[in-house]
């Protein structure tokens, strides 16, 4: 499970000073400089914090959580 990718001009990387707003941030190998790319509206599931950037540097895939929940069911006569 990867929360950083690597590419030509630097590394993409997920950081999570708070929990809900985590940032998506750039090291850039030229400047040895740390930049903020985008700060995300949702939380990103523990234990599977994926990052993966286009070939050209254009796109950004990340998961998220969109929804959250469990179920509760009662069976009868279970056997």
């Amino acid at each position: 499970m990867s929360s950083w990718a690597v590419m030509e001009r630097g590394i993409y990387f997920i950081t999570a000073e708070t929990s809900d707003r985590p940032l998506i941030e750039f090291f850039s190998f030229a400047t040895g400089r740390v930049t903020q790319v985008a700060m995300l509206e949702r939380p990103i599931p523990r234990g599977i914090q994926r990052i993966s950037v286009s070939p050209d540097g254009r796109w950004l895939l990340y998961t998220q959580i969109d929804q959250s929940g469990g179920d509760i069911m009662l069976m009868e006569n279970f056997r």
